[in-house]
């Protein structure tokens, strides 16, 4: 049972906390940005006809290219082409790059399918979606074990690695909205 003592002092606690507990100015502004906000960034027509975890990944998506403006994009495992559509309808100024590509893209998404996925290609930012099931597990823990720099965002279905020289190696479980 929750005394009384505790039932007063959690909320001026959690008052005087303020934040999440995040003291890298770059986590900090992904995560008030980025991953706690709801939405797609401005593109909601877009994301007409999508669902559940689908809709979720594909607003999460908009708004990650919204923050991070990559000039390039590679999109794996994207049989039906709705990534490639919605990423062309909201930033037109995009390239996707294929899988056959030599170009380093700024950004890749693995999208889930029962496909094998790649490995590594060596971009800066990685999203992969439900990272709690196969294939998708084994590529995050692989990504994350060989990640020397930069910080990683993950939730139970979805993980960012940002791969900058310039970040220290941190991980963070975190309510992705």
């Amino acid at each position: 049972m929750i005394s009384l003592r505790r039932t007063i002092t959690w909320p001026k606690r959690r008052w005087r906390a303020g934040g999440f507990g995040i003291h890298s100015p770059f986590a900090y502004s992904f995560v008030t940005e980025v991953l706690s906000r709801r939405g797609a960034a401005g593109h909601e027509k877009l994301l007409d006809g999508l669902t559940g975890d689908d809709l979720h990944f594909a607003a999460l998506l908009l708004r990650c290219i919204g923050y991070f403006k990559p000039a390039s994009i590679a999109i794996y495992s994207d049989a039906d082409g709705r990534l490639r559509h919605i990423i062309g309808s909201a930033q037109p100024d995009i390239t996707i790059v294929g899988n056959d590509s030599t170009a380093v893209p700024d950004m890749t998404v693995f999208g889930a399918t029962g496909d094998s996925l790649p490995g590594d290609n060596g971009s800066s930012v990685c999203i992969i979606t439900r990272i709690n099931k196969e294939p998708s597990r084994s590529l995050w823990k692989r990504l994350t074990a060989t990640c020397s720099r930069g910080m990683d965002f993950s939730d139970r279905r979805t993980g960012i690695i940002c791969r900058f020289s310039h970040l220290p190696r941190q991980s963070f479980k975190i309510v992705i909205k």
